[in-house]
């Protein structure tokens, strides 16, 4: 067999998991990366079994193997399209992307908040120190009044015991 051209296409990175998978042929495996590669920004891809088999070098019958274990382990969901007249004229893919590829979801700058835009917090919803509202021991205070002394800060007034 031939070497296929190189026509600088190329597939986008996909999982390493969906690449690990044991449970799915080989050929299916690479079946699912051309077509990803052919899907591009999402959405279905309308192609027939024949089209496939001529890139993937194998038969029609063995095409639709590789849909149905696909299927079966839910990379793609696939129907049969029809003309008018009820004749079979190829098929229609769906990709499970979130499996195969890497998907990153960034947000546009118009879905950014900058930070002017924020909101103030308002009092009710923080954190306060509780620990220094509650009773505190002598001792403790004793050793906050040395250190504040050592270091030359003002030290507040004790709080009520």
């Amino acid at each position: 067999m031939d070497a296929p051209p190189d026509n600088n296409t190329f597939v986008k990175p996909i999982k390493q998991c969906f690449v690990k998978n044991p449970r799915l042929m080989p050929m299916t495996r690479l079946m699912l990366t051309l077509i990803s590669g052919w899907a591009g920004q999402r959405g279905a891809i309308e192609t027939t079994t024949g089209i496939l088999a001529k890139h993937l070098g194998r038969c029609r019958r063995q095409i639709f193997r590789y849909l149905q274990d696909a299927a079966e382990e839910g990379y793609l969901y696939y129907n049969r399209t029809k003309d008018r007249i009820g004749r079979y004229t190829g098929i229609r893919v769906w990709l499970n992307f979130p499996a195969i590829r890497f998907t990153r979801f960034r947000k546009s700058q118009t879905e950014r908040k900058a930070a002017e835009n924020l909101d103030v917090t308002l009092k009710a919803e923080t954190n306060g120190n509780t620990y220094i509202n509650r009773r505190m021991d002598d001792g403790l205070w004793d050793t906050l009044e040395r250190f504040a002394a050592s270091s030359g800060l003002v030290m507040p007034e004790k709080p009520p015991s």
